[in-house]
């Protein structure tokens, strides 16, 4: 009887010691698990930081390019207006041309 108990002690002991040794193999891959997820959680908060940073720069770049426009925009403006005084005299005189040589073709008279 003492045989049968201490088979059965040392089949309890092995059973102890495969389900310790599986804890531990199944620690070992959970670490391993979560040490891939950070990883990947920080190449993704890196990837993400890079990319916020690239957005800054080209919406500064936008910006820039905005004021750059504006500043166009309004010397084209006053351009045009200087231009004007200068042409419309000649733009009369133009319009006044092809009146002439119209009407005489029988055309609509501009003048």
């Amino acid at each position: 009887r003492l045989k049968g108990l201490e088979g059965d002690l040392a089949a309890k002991d092995g059973m102890i010691h495969h389900v310790a040794e599986e804890v531990e193999r199944v620690k070992e891959l959970y670490e391993r698990r979560e040490a891939r997820l950070r990883e990947e959680r920080d190449a993704a908060r890196g990837a993400a930081e890079a990319a916020a940073r690239e957005v800054q720069g080209a919406q500064a770049q936008v910006q820039e390019v905005q004021t750059a426009a504006v500043s166009l925009r309004e010397q084209l403006q006053a351009k045009a207006v200087e231009l004007k005084w200068d042409w419309e005299p000649q733009q009369q005189w133009q319009v006044q041309e092809a009146g002439s040589s119209c009407s005489g073709n029988g055309m609509w008279d501009l003048r």
